[in-house]
């Protein structure tokens, strides 16, 4: 349709009366665009709405103000030539109590004055003398009882001008700065009351530009110690049952009772440290001095408090319990206070990463389920890209790429199975489905369904983890047996993504895709190593490749880079601190001890490891010998005959020797027995026969120890070839299965004596 007919329609159909103009307000807003200023209707369309604007209908004012906001943003010639009539009637509806017009009133004037920054004579006409009123009627709403929205609104608004107009809000500085004060020094009683302490946080991080490029400086950094003054006299009052560290005494409290002022001093503490984030990310016209050391000092106190220290003295209780319970809190705020301390600072950091990386460490170690990982691992991720490289803190970066592989090892398949399996309320549920008959209700469209990531903190937790082990793997002090393990955990979980589906590893469907691109890319980036390495690898390539097609940029220039590798292989080797990729080991053969032990640590068993492993013929005969001597010792020495063993029935299976292991001490060399053996028998499972019955009398061939290993020796008559006592491996089976079974007389004299 044409512009002009368009215009025209609009007028003669939609806002031929008012009440049309309300029923029809979204149609209409939909059709108008900046090509509608050249119709020559568009001075009627003016018309139109200034008349809605006079209404004294609410809803039509309404509808009125959201036409006189869609047309304004149109352009600047239909702002200047509207704002004259338009401004002073919505300044007038911000004295009346209906919140949809007090909505739009407010976006529209606020528009207004964000639009016109570059119109000079505009400014001097409506702008200056403008501002002073806006602002005082913003603040009169914050401080009112009104709805949560408009103090929201009020706020963002207030946010957005006074860096705009400095000049015109430094009347209000005083004014605004106890507003803020005010919100977050109040008690967070639920939801909403934390986002208003947000929304007030942001408007104290730029009160600052009040005092002009001189005074800027000195009034940020007098908010910023009154902050951490305030932070830490609300954290000393919550450790009062603790040992004293150097806190700062808080000179009062607001109420004695505890069950009132540990939580008080908990929404105290994170209100400010939530206004020391936003103070942070702020900007300032000139350079500034930021206390590093005490923002620090301050971190470390919040990440480093723990529940089990206890001052000496009578300790009440209650408070004891309330204290130890704001742990959680606690150690929230501080995360937030290092992730924005780090963004900020970036490599000014450095010469504190390793007390940091020593307090968030600890937090990655601890498998609570209660607490979410997610703030810990984003902290200490933040932490080994600013500050990289990290040359002293070694031990530290072995510690976070083991807790982080932890993390991570859900995703392989084996742990997956094994977490299921070791659950036994679900196996036995799913017994009693099987025997279950009859159904009632909703049972029948019961999903009973487990998930890897019930949770969106899970979530969360996951794809930081993956972020943090990619920063782990560039620093050049990384030990390469945790370099090794680390980029199999990555290639098995690459192979277990592809056959896991979504609805196994999330709700949410987007997740498998992201895991599984990143996983790639990981893998891909442990993979460089050269033109070589790369033709090695060309597959895995190739399908990060497909994955990354579909992705965002940074995939995108990752897999140029890639590329880069395979299509100019005569470039000089890369510097890079990354391992060669022969270096790592990708079998089982491969690994080694240092590997094997770390891989243990952090609870990644492979398929090997899984199954019991088999006792083989040699053990077994081992087991069957020590058991029948120590038998033989006891009758021995309580005057007894010896025990007749005529059936193999009495030897330990193989199945239950594996399950068990054996834990032997060694006989003591007086009192031992020489067995001998019947060719009755198999040879496989060979039973001792028993001694001949002398009347209680013990043959001269039991004081000889002969229970190892079973000789060869053709010369002996019937008896075992002797050998020391000695330790058993289990695992070693190559020199069980090298040892010849032992030669048996038929002729021997135990025979005829039997």
């Amino acid at each position: 349709m044409d512009v002009t007919t368009n215009l025209k329609t609009l007028l003669q159909a939609h806002l031929a009366t008012d009440s049309g103009a309300v029923f029809h307000l979204p149609h209409v807003l939909s059709q108008l665009h900046p090509d509608c200023i050249q119709s020559p209707h568009f001075k009627k369309w003016t018309t139109r709405v200034t008349s809605l604007l006079h209404s004294k209908d609410q809803g039509i004012r309404w509808a009125g103000l959201c036409l006189a906001y869609k047309t304004t943003t149109m352009g600047k010639s239909v702002l200047m030539d509207t704002a004259s009539s338009w401004v002073p009637l919505a300044m007038s509806y911000l004295s009346g109590s209906d919140t949809a017009v007090l909505r739009v009133a407010i976006r529209y004037i606020r528009h207004v004055l964000a639009a016109s920054l570059d119109i000079q004579e505009f400014q001097r006409q409506i702008v200056i003398p403008l501002v002073p009123k806006f602002a005082t009627a913003l603040a009169a709403f914050v401080e009112k009882d009104t709805e949560l929205g408009i103090k929201m609104l009020s706020l963002d608004t207030l946010t957005e001008l006074v860096p705009i107009y400095p000049n015109l809000h430094r009347a209000q500085n005083n004014s605004l700065s106890a507003i803020c004060l005010r919100i977050i020094d109040t008690s967070s009683l639920g939801a909403c009351n934390r986002v208003i302490v947000a929304h007030g946080a942001r408007l104290l991080s730029v009160l600052h530009f009040t005092g002009g490029k001189v005074g800027a400086a000195s009034l940020w950094r007098k908010a910023l110690e009154d902050m951490i003054g305030s932070t830490w006299t609300a954290f000393a009052a919550m450790r009062t049952s603790f040992p004293g560290q150097n806190y700062p005494i808080p000179q009062g409290r607001g109420h004695d009772d505890p069950l009132a002022s540990i939580p008080l001093h908990t929404d105290r503490m994170n209100n400010s440290v939530t206004a020391l984030c936003h103070m942070l990310c702020t900007t300032a016209s000139r350079p500034v001095q930021l206390p590093i050391g005490t923002l620090v000092k301050l971190a470390v106190a919040l990440l480093g408090c723990t529940g089990n220290e206890k001052r000496e003295g009578h300790i009440d209780p209650v408070t004891r319990d309330l204290e130890i319970a704001a742990l959680p809190s606690i150690w929230t705020s501080g995360t937030k206070l290092t992730t924005a301390l780090i963004e900020c600072t970036q490599a000014l950091s450095t010469p504190h990463a390793t007390q940091l990386l020593g307090v968030l460490v600890p937090h990655l170690e601890r498998s609570s389920a209660s607490l979410p990982r997610e703030r810990f691992i984003r902290a200490t991720k933040e932490l080994l890209l600013a500050c990289r490289p990290i040359l002293h803190a070694r031990f530290l970066v072995m510690r976070v790429m083991k807790a982080n592989l932890s993390l991570l090892t859900p995703l392989l398949l084996a742990q997956r199975d094994e977490k299921i399996e070791a659950n036994p309320e679900r196996q036995e549920n799913r017994r009693s489905k099987k025997r279950r008959r009859e159904y009632e209700g909703d049972e029948v469209f019961k999903r009973h369904r487990e998930t890897l990531c019930a949770t969106s903190d899970d979530e969360a937790s996951l794809i930081e983890a993956l972020h943090l082990l990619q920063a782990t793997l560039r620093i050049s002090r990384t030990v390469p047996s945790h370099h090794s393990l680390a980029s199999r955990v990555l290639l098995s979980a690459a192979f277990a993504m592809r056959t896991t589906s979504s609805s196994t590893l999330s709700h949410n469907a987007r997740l498998h895709d992201l895991l599984y691109s990143k996983i790639c890319q990981l893998s891909i980036e442990t993979a460089r190593g050269g033109y070589n390495a790369m033709n090695k690898n060309l597959g895995l390539v190739l399908q990060g490749a497909l994955v990354s097609s579909t992705r965002s940029n940074e995939l995108l220039y990752d897999l140029y880079n890639d590329l880069e590798l395979l299509l100019h292989p005569r470039l000089p080797p890369l510097v890079r601190p990354l391992p060669h990729v022969d270096e790592l080991s990708l079998y089982r053969a491969e690994e080694s001890n240092d590997e094997r032990s770390a891989r243990q640590a952090v609870g990644v068993v492979t398929v090997q490891d899984s199954q019991p492993t088999p006792q083989t013929d040699a053990e077994h005969r081992r087991s069957t010998l020590l058991h029948l001597g120590q038998q033989e010792e006891q009758n021995v020495s309580s005057g007894l005959s010896p025990v007749s063993i005529q059936t193999a029935s009495n030897v330990v299976s193989v199945r239950s020797a594996s399950k068990a292991p054996l834990d032997i001490p060694p006989l003591p060399p007086s009192q031992n027995f020489t067995p001998q053996f019947s060719p009755a028998i198999s040879s496989n499972i060979s039973p001792v026969l028993p001694f001949p019955n002398t009347g209680g009398h013990v043959p001269s061939s039991a004081t000889t120890p002969h229970m190892d290993a079973l000789g060869d020796d053709s010369n002996s008559a019937g008896a075992v070839a002797p050998a020391k006592p000695s330790s058993m491996d289990v695992d070693d089976d190559d020199d069980d299965d090298d040892q010849e079974l032992p030669t048996i007389d038929v002729e021997s004299d135990s025979d005829h004596e039997s």
